[in-house]
């Protein structure tokens, strides 16, 4: 009877390849990427069309809000998005919320 390896998938080989390349910088920029879409998803797309410039670094997510009014809003309600955004992240790697 033969033996088969369990097939890899390209997506895993090319992101390892990417962190022998890179180093943890590589792991550190997906996450910080996952962690902006997933302020976008929480948004919704009306109220993230007034979001630019989200920035996630050492548990701070930065973001510029263009409507100061909506700023206010969810200046307001900051502690209940971090939640949000921790709780479909599975850990709480988002600690600060920085609204300008």
């Amino acid at each position: 009877m033969a033996y088969y390896k369990k097939p890899i998938l390209l997506g895993d080989i090319m992101k390892g390849a990417l962190r022998e390349t890179v180093g943890d910088n590589f792991a550190n920029g997906l996450e910080s990427v996952n962690i902006v879409n997933l302020w976008r998803e929480t948004l919704g797309p009306v109220v993230s069309a007034y979001s630019e410039n989200e920035v996630f670094n050492n548990g701070e997510l930065v973001v510029t809000i263009r409507s100061s009014v909506l700023r206010n809003e969810l200046f307001l309600q900051r502690s209940a998005l971090i939640e949000r955004i921790n709780k479909r992240l599975g850990q709480p790697k988002v600690k600060i919320l920085v609204l300008r």
